[in-house]
This record gives structure tokens, C-alpha cells and sequence, in this order.
């Protein structure tokens, strides 16, 4: 519901969708887990979408606050996380720095949410090589 919302522009009611998700998963796990990053990083995006950089940015510190808290030094990798942010630098920074970006994270070779193919379409994100037949 909440990637429809999204996708159909309708960005107050995906939120909505992805906070009870969010609340739901905390419910069940514990906050350390992939799903709350996962969540996080969709709020990140739909935040994004509805060009509110400021949100995005507060959503993925609180992942990152997150990862801080739950894995020290080690941290952790999401590529959900790395995708949002790849989508904040592009709808921010123009479709080159997300790029760039994208280029940079080493993500080139992992599947793409449908946000990033709006962002940079599908032509760009196969020269960086990523794996758009699969989506």
C-alpha cells in the first residue's frame, strides 16, 4: 500500500502506511532489525519523492543513530539505506550526483528500487550497470 501511495504521489498517506508498519514491526522485533532499517530507509525515500530533503536527511540519521546504537563500530550495510540516500542526492543534487553517488555506494550490481529508475531512468542506471531486467 505504502509503494503505491508513493508511486501514485499520494506522500502523506504513504507515511502513514509506513509509520503503523514501522510501530507494527517494533511490536515484534526488536529495533536492531533489518525491518526497522528497511522502514526507516522507505520513510527516507517518500520523503524524498515529496521533495522534503530536510525529512529524508532526519529519517536516514535516525537509521544511522540506529546502526550506532545496535552495531558500534562495525555498523551494518542496508542497501535500502543506500538507495535512499542515493535518491535524496539525486532529487537534491541533480541526477549526476546521484550517480555518482550510486557509483560510489558499490551498488551498481544490486537491484534498484522503482524510486531510483523515476530518478535517473532506466537507460542511466544500466550504463552503471545495474540489474534493471530483474525489476
Amino acid at each position: 500500500m505504502a509503494q503505491i501511495a508513493m508511486i501514485e504521489g499520494r506522500y502523506e498517506e504513504a507515511e502513514t502506511y509506513l509509520l503503523g508498519a514501522l510501530a507494527n514491526v517494533g511490536i515484534y522485533y526488536r529495533p536492531r532489525g533489518f525491518d526497522h532499517l528497511s522502514y526507516i530507509a522507505d520513510l527516507a525515500e517518500n520523503r524524498a519523492l515529496a521533495d522534503d530533503f530536510e525529512g529524508a536527511q532526519a529519517y536516514l540519521d535516525q537509521a544511522q543513530t540506529v546502526i550506532d546504537q545496535f552495531h558500534g563500530e562495525e555498523g551494518v550495510w542496508h542497501p535500502k539505506l543506500v538507495m535512499a540516500e542515493a535518491l535524496l542526492v539525486a532529487k537534491r543534487d541533480g541526477a549526476e550526483a546521484g550517480e555518482a553517488y550510486l557509483r560510489e555506494s558499490g551498488m551498481t550490481s544490486q537491484i534498484v528500487s522503482r524510486s531510483l529508475i523515476g530518478s535517473f531512468g532506466w537507460e542511466r542506471l544500466g550504463t552503471l550497470g545495474v540489474n534493471t531486467a530483474a525489476l
